[in-house]
């Protein structure tokens, strides 16, 4: 484990930061309809998890974010301005979690989907934080979005040292260092780095942010169904499955995992043995589904 990870939180530890942000959220949902909302809508969606038989919950969840959506849309026709730029930018958030995290209610084993809802919506997040930051008042919500879009120096630093060690490595066999072009090389390599400082220092980041890091190229790769990119997505699947995370934010599921793997040619399959197995310890049981019966058998 790596131990300088705490470093990058010791000025703001996590509780202090979701609270800022939750509260930021909720201050501003107060004067505005459209944003309390969306602030309704995320509870009742994220309430689901503990009780998914529950119609009422499902009902409410639909009901409130069809409502938010409608008056985001309405706030962004009018154009971003100081009066509604706050809201603007704390509906796109609530807004892309929901987007994000509803997908595991409508995936399913059988259906070999391309994971792109994981990355897609943060294009559109990061054009939005881009496109009011400027009006965002000076507080620590602000502060926070301006250290995301730099990284600090102790996380470059703790990639360019892990660059020759990372767990990850293995990701990266085969790969032609010398022919593959410079684009889709950075994509393949920065990934794996963000893997392994992931990995080796957990508390350095929230584990859903490797969507925002990973880079247009990265998706573009996935969207090409290439191997390498859904073996590393699915080491990402494997960590946000068995760490420990704050409650509301995404993760991934068994299903989306195993639609993952659906999608992979045979000779791909190998490379994502320590993942069933560290999802099937994590589980404390084998693997279940189709897939029991299956080839992927072997890594039991």
């Amino acid at each position: 484990m790596c131990s300088n990870c705490l470093k990058y939180e010791l000025d703001v530890p996590h509780t202090e930061i979701q609270e800022d942000c939750a509260r930021w959220v909720i201050d501003i949902a107060m004067g505005s309809a459209g944003l309390m909302d969306a602030v309704l809508g995320f509870a009742a969606f994220n309430l689901r998890e503990f009780e998914p038989n529950n119609t009422e919950l499902c009902h409410a969840s639909h009901r409130y974010m069809t409502k938010a959506i409608a008056a985001h849309n309405q706030q962004l026709s009018q154009g971003i301005n100081a009066e509604n730029a706050e809201i603007i930018l704390a509906g796109s958030f609530t807004i892309a979690f929901v987007t994000i995290t509803s997908h595991h209610y409508l995936s399913h084993e059988e259906e070999q989907l391309l994971p792109l809802y994981w990355f897609q919506p943060w294009t559109g997040l990061n054009a939005i934080v881009e496109g009011t930051l400027d009006y965002i008042q000076p507080s620590p919500i602000k502060h926070l979005l301006e250290l995301e879009r730099t990284p600090s120096t102790y996380t470059i630093n703790l990639i360019q040292e892990q660059k020759h060690y990372t767990k990850f490595d293995f990701l990266l066999e085969g790969l032609d260092m010398v022919s593959t072009d410079e684009t889709t090389l950075y994509a393949y390599t920065n990934s794996v780095q963000w893997l392994s400082v992931i990995y080796e220092c957990p508390d350095i980041d929230y584990l859903f942010k490797f969507a925002v890091k990973a880079g247009p190229r990265f998706v573009e790769l996935l969207t090409q169904r290439d191997p390498r990119t859904l073996t590393i997505v699915g080491y990402w699947f494997m960590l946000m499955m068995t760490r420990e995370q704050v409650w509301w934010t995404p993760r991934a599921t068994d299903n989306e995992f195993w639609a993952l793997m659906g999608l992979l040619p045979e000779e791909w399959k190998p490379k994502m043995q320590w993942a069933i197995q560290e999802l099937e310890g994590h589980r404390g049981s084998a693997v279940s589904s189709e897939f029991a019966s299956s080839d992927y058998a072997e890594f039991e």
